[in-house]
């Protein structure tokens, strides 16, 4: 199941973020984003719960996207019964990244 989180940064110049996961499930399109992903000032990161990597019942995970300075962690809940994913629910939609000037 393909999801996505929109990334918002206010500023200009370079920016580099990193993605991790703390679970197998959560899997990230790129695990790097730099200014040349953006267009204009957003970023749709895309990532895929992997339903092979799920267990029955509640999944819990958190996506970390980081820069030098600042530091987010989306938390991700996953409802599995059978092979169905029934609903995702995140901490976060969007994430607005200041840049420190």
């Amino acid at each position: 199941m393909k999801e996505r989180i929109t990334i918002t940064r206010s500023g200009w110049g370079y920016t580099e973020l990193t993605v991790e996961t703390d679970v197998p499930f959560i899997c990230p399109k790129i695990t790097r984003i730099t200014s040349e992903n953006f267009t204009g000032n957003k970023y749709e990161l895309e990532y895929v719960i992997d339903a092979d990597k799920l267990h029955a019942g509640r999944n819990w995970g958190r996506m970390t996207i980081c820069s030098f300075t600042q530091k987010y962690t989306v938390e991700i809940e996953v409802d599995c019964v059978g092979q169905e994913i029934r609903t995702v629910r995140k901490s976060r939609r969007c994430l607005h990244w200041f840049r420190n000037i």
